[in-house]
């Protein structure tokens, strides 16, 4: 069986079977077709130990890449070798004996600052308050730019909740319940969990969105459409959040993945236990959300000097 066969067809199941991003797709496609570059013509049944080991080489020495981008491609090999040898396309997995050490530099998570959230937030407050005042019947003369509500729903969850950016898109209309204040969150892997709305404010807003989104397109499932009235694309939320940090003035990049990682960081900032932020992330393992464990040294020597119990030790002392 020849290895691009197989290939099509592993990412053929992953589009039906997995609920994955556009991004995670493109990049399970990319790394398999440098393999297949790098194994030409080869077969499914001569992927070896021996031949992962040539192609751990070559990507090292030949090419140079980076330890992150060689454990990417091993990682998106791995999971095609282990649904070959769960179809019964392979007699074995090779990865079952090959295990690899890539060390990887300890990198922190980048993520926007409290004061940058504000601003990107308070660049939209305006069409949020518009919204609910027009919900609420003060003036049915006009309606917000729908375009701007939109923009604040998106930045709104995927804050306040740290979901992905593949996960907002998926809401549906029945995932949402704003009586208990939460939504349904279909993750990766076809894992669910429910996420929590941390403010009745939050809620508001979205009860505000229902009615002008319902207008614009009453018969679609998704919670987030574009102002067409069709359903949004990871592709599409991006390109909003660049517009819409490029319009609250910062300068830097700032992508939905990043307000995850600020979610996460300002969470156990305000002293959430890792486990509860762990399950609201969605991770599988603790050891992935300890990484959002860097604090930074002014955080770390502020906390200190206003909670440390010295100076309450010497006030005992004196009396």
């Amino acid at each position: 069986m020849r290895l691009e066969q197989k290939v099509l067809s592993f990412l053929k199941t992953l589009l039906e079977t997995q609920n994955l991003s556009e991004h995670t797709i493109r990049a399970y496609r990319g790394d398999l077709a440098d393999f297949q570059t790098f194994a030409s013509r080869m077969a499914v049944e001569e992927i070896t130990e021996d031949i992962l080991c040539s192609y751990l080489s070559h990507l090292r020495v030949e090419r140079s890449l980076s330890p992150a981008t060689i454990r990417r491609r091993l990682v998106s090999l791995r999971t095609f070798a282990t649904w070959l040898h769960s179809c019964g396309h392979a007699a074995c997995n090779p990865f079952d004996s090959f295990k690899p050490r890539i060390r990887l530099a300890q990198r922190v998570p980048r993520y926007p600052s409290k004061d940058e959230l504000r601003k990107l937030l308070g660049a939209f407050q305006f069409a949020g308050k518009q919204s609910q005042q027009a919900t609420r019947g003060l003036d049915d003369k006009w309606a917000p730019n729908y375009s701007d509500l939109l923009t604040l729903v998106s930045l709104e969850l995927l804050y306040a909740t740290g979901i992905r950016v593949g996960e907002l898109v998926a809401i549906a209309l029945r995932d949402l319940d704003l009586v208990s204040g939460t939504v349904l969150i279909h993750g990766k892997g076809n894992r669910e969990r429910w996420v929590f709305l941390p403010s009745e404010g939050l809620g508001e807003l979205l009860r505000s969105y229902l009615v002008f989104r319902g207008a614009l397109s009453p018969a679609a499932d998704n919670l987030i459409i574009t102002p067409k009235g069709d359903r949004a694309t990871t592709n599409f939320i991006r390109r909003l959040l660049l517009a819409a940090a490029q319009r609250a003035g910062i300068v830097h990049r700032l992508t939905p993945h990043m307000l995850r990682h600020a979610t996460a960081t300002h969470l156990l900032e305000a002293g959430v236990d890792i486990r509860a932020v762990q399950k609201l992330l969605g991770h599988r393992s603790i050891s992935t959300t300890e990484r959002y464990t860097h604090i930074s040294d002014a955080f770390v020597r502020d906390r200190i000097q206003r909670l440390h119990p010295r100076a309450q030790l010497l006030e005992m002392s004196d009396n």
